[in-house]
């Protein structure tokens, strides 16, 4: 019989895309179960995974006695051999009812609010919690130093599934950005793609295709952009896609922008966006963060700064070099090192370690 895993992550199942993949392969290893809010989102499944949904209150600590009620109760049930934690503000009470030995908790991203004094305070109290686990996974080697996390954390990379097989044209640059619009200033790259439209439009037929969506009427500002630009027949707005329904986009685009601000809260901050691009293929416009700069190489792209300017000179510099990348090559050094399926089952491997090591110790 395989073990039991619970995975525990405060949003709603399908629409963070680190625990979806999880969920995805380590189905196979364990009889897997997913705890997480209700947020009134359209509902996705996955077969053989579990899922059990807490109704999201707007009184703050009614909502968090509900959820850490429902983990709890779920727990004493079910009495699983494992317990993954994708990291949140008060996860460390989940120690009132799991065993230390028999949990993990997953940092997957630090504070990348825009106000300092809160990103400081999140960031203390992350390093605090996380240093009351035993079992500590981390997206980066580079995060995991900044937060100065214990040397017991294991790296639990960032990846991509395959969205597309297909060899990318090269008669036509197609853009395509997908992703959140939160704190991204992405307006910088429809202002680089004016000036590159502007400039190129005789020479190649050129499009920006935008998947995704943001809170404060961010969508509702960039087309509002677009139309004073007079470009919205080349810039397309899709609003937020669904992972099952995205391959479409990346087999008829050629080349992905990996834009996110230089910061340094988002230095050490793996884009997925980078390998979704890389494992479909395309070549990359990337804004020079430490982990873009990891992964982006002549071969496969090109790194940017985050300034409108310096996103046209990168679409320039992929149309002056558009011939000499190869789909092929670019989607298999990816393959190698940045699909989910490799990355869950070296996490499977040790979690299957764990609970063996738990079993025979009594933990």
């Amino acid at each position: 019989m395989k073990p039991k895993l619970l995975i525990i992550d405060r949003n709603q199942f399908g629409y963070h895309s680190d625990t979806y993949y999880y969920c995805k392969y380590l189905r196979d290893d364990f009889c897997v179960s997913y705890l997480c809010f209700d947020e009134d989102k359209n509902p996705l499944t996955l077969d053989r995974v579990t899922q059990v949904y807490v109704k999201q209150k707007k009184r703050l600590l009614l909502k968090w006695y509900l959820f850490f009620s429902a983990a709890y109760g779920l727990i004493k049930k079910e009495n699983f051999d494992f317990v993954h934690v994708n990291y949140f503000k008060g996860c460390a009470l989940l120690h009132l009812f799991v065993p230390n030995r028999r949990m993990m908790v997953d940092v997957r991203t630090a504070s990348v609010l825009t106000q300092p004094w809160k990103r400081v305070l999140f960031n203390l109290l992350l390093k605090m919690e996380v240093r009351l686990f035993y079992n500590i996974g981390v997206i980066s080697a580079g995060l995991a130093r900044r937060l100065s996390l214990p040397p017991r954390h294991i790296i639990t990379p960032l990846g991509s599934d395959i969205f597309s097989r297909t060899v990318k044209p090269q008669n036509a640059l197609k853009f395509l950005y997908v992703g959140t619009f939160y704190n991204r200033n992405l307006h910088k790259t429809i202002l680089g793609f004016h000036k590159f439209y502007r400039i190129y439009s005789q020479r190649i037929k050129t499009s920006y295709t935008i998947v995704g969506d943001g809170p404060s009427n961010e969508l509702k500002k960039l087309k509002e952009l677009v139309r004073n630009l007079g470009i919205s027949d080349q810039v397309h707005f899709t609003g937020w896609i669904p992972q099952d329904k995205i391959q479409p986009f990346f087999d008829s685009h050629n080349v992905g922008i990996s834009y996110i601000p230089i910061t340094a809260y988002y230095n050490f901050q793996p884009p997925t966006k980078t390998y979704e691009y890389l494992l479909s293929g395309m070549p990359v416009i990337a804004t020079n963060t430490h982990e873009n700069g990891i992964v982006v190489n002549a071969d496969n792209g090109v790194l940017i700064q985050d300034t409108p300017d310096a996103v046209f000179e990168g679409m320039q510099s992929i149309y002056s070099k558009l011939g000499r990348f190869d789909s092929r090559k670019i989607r298999s050094q990816a393959s190698k090192y940045y699909t989910w399926e490799n990355i869950v089952s070296s996490l499977s491997s040790h979690y299957k370690k764990l609970v063996a090591h738990n079993i025979k110790t009594g933990k």
